[in-house]
């Protein structure tokens, strides 16, 4: 029992050294809380695999923590396409309860080292019976996103 404690608390220990030592030498992006995330996912199998009988060893892949911008294409891929979808919805529903309806939504969103995420353009298609209320729709947009939407107006029948 002893030697079970003493081996497990070595490997605490040691998981939660190369736990720190990464996150130190990390670089501060948007990367860093994904592998905060994935270190504390390790760091809590290290402490439950002697109680579920998986025998967990360091592994050799951990150099890709280490190495500057090692997957954060992926990682700001799915970010901008999850900030842009949600933009739609939000434009989208915001929109549907002032009684208007968008025939099609378009995001642009981006990312810097300074600004992080932030919207480009939103480009909506709208029945050209809303064509009155342009202004509100711009507005609100606006407010929502920061900037000036481009609307586009189709003729065709309200739904």
């Amino acid at each position: 029992m002893v030697d079970f404690i003493k081996t497990w608390g070595t490997a605490l220990v040691a998981a939660a050294i190369v736990g720190a030592m990464c996150n130190m030498l990390l670089p501060k992006n948007s990367m860093t809380k994904v592998v905060r995330v994935i270190i504390g996912l390790y760091l809590a199998i290290v402490i439950v695999a002697p109680f579920i009988g998986a025998d967990i060893k360091l592994p050799e892949s951990v150099e890709f923590l280490i190495e500057e911008g090692a997957g954060t294409q992926v990682y700001d891929e799915a970010v901008l396409k999850q900030t842009s979808d949600n933009i739609e919805r939000e434009v989208t529903a915001r929109l549907s309860d002032e009684g208007i309806e968008c025939d099609g939504i378009s995001v642009t969103v981006n990312i810097n080292e300074t600004d992080g995420v932030y919207c480009e353009n939103v480009t909506l298609i709208l029945s050209e019976d809303y064509r009155h209320k342009e202004q509100a729709v711009s507005a609100a947009v606006e407010d929502m996103c920061g900037v000036a939407p481009e609307i586009l107006f189709q003729s065709g029948v309200l739904r």
